[in-house]
């Protein structure tokens, strides 16, 4: 049994992938290449699309009829929400078994392809950190200035200079290593973040 996690919506594309190379006989070791191609591009797209674009905008259209005192508003976003879900689920397996061989074989055999698909992975995965993952410090002091003044240091505006969102990177990095490095389980790294957020924001490193 290997690790598979991928975006919900966009795992069906997997699955009919799969059942279509499992009926042409495909080895394992070549359906289990092409599963782990795809499952990081494909829980990016799927993010992006569906949670970044799609939810939101359904739901905010739900939410604003709500507050004007319609009550139907969060059933028209179900409504909305749902049969489009489902229907993307229903075709994204349809086509992907229908053209599984094809495409399974092109993934598999196109490093180009997989390079791509890792690139645009990691660029939705970059832009979610940057929307999701809140870090910042609020160390501030102050150093002497000329004519006998003194200029407060942000320690926060100057990182944001360097790079901005550098402390969200870096709490990411930091939990895939975590993950992916140290073979720790996701509990253990949930925990480990909840403590430390405490013990900083208690300390004033992080605010």
């Amino acid at each position: 049994m290997d690790f598979f996690s991928t975006e919900t919506r966009t795992f069906n594309i997997v699955l009919g992938l799969d059942l279509a190379l499992e009926e042409e006989g495909a080895d394992e070791e070549e359906i289990r290449r092409v599963k782990t191609s795809l499952m990081g591009p494909l829980s990016g797209i799927g993010d992006a699309i569906f949670g970044l674009i799609l939810l939101p905008a359904f739901f905010a259209l739900g939410a604003s009829l709500a507050i004007q005192g319609d009550w139907f508003g969060p059933i028209i976003a179900l409504l909305l929400w749902v049969p489009v879900t489902w229907f993307a689920k229903y075709s994204f397996t349809l086509i992907s078994y229908r053209y599984g061989t094809r495409i399974g074989r092109l993934v598999e055999e196109s490093e180009h392809i997989r390079e791509s698909l890792a690139v645009f992975a990691l660029a939705i995965l970059g832009g979610l950190t940057a929307l999701y993952v809140k870090a910042k410090t609020p160390i501030q002091f102050t150093v002497p200035a000329m004519l006998k003044t003194t200029t407060v240091f942000s320690l926060q505006n100057s990182l944001d200079a360097v790079v901005p969102k550098l402390l969200p990177l870096l709490v990411t990095a930091l939990v895939f290593y975590a993950l992916r490095n140290r073979g720790w389980p996701l509990g253990r790294t949930v925990l480990v973040l909840f403590v430390v957020g405490i013990v900083f924001a208690y300390l004033g490193i992080f605010g």
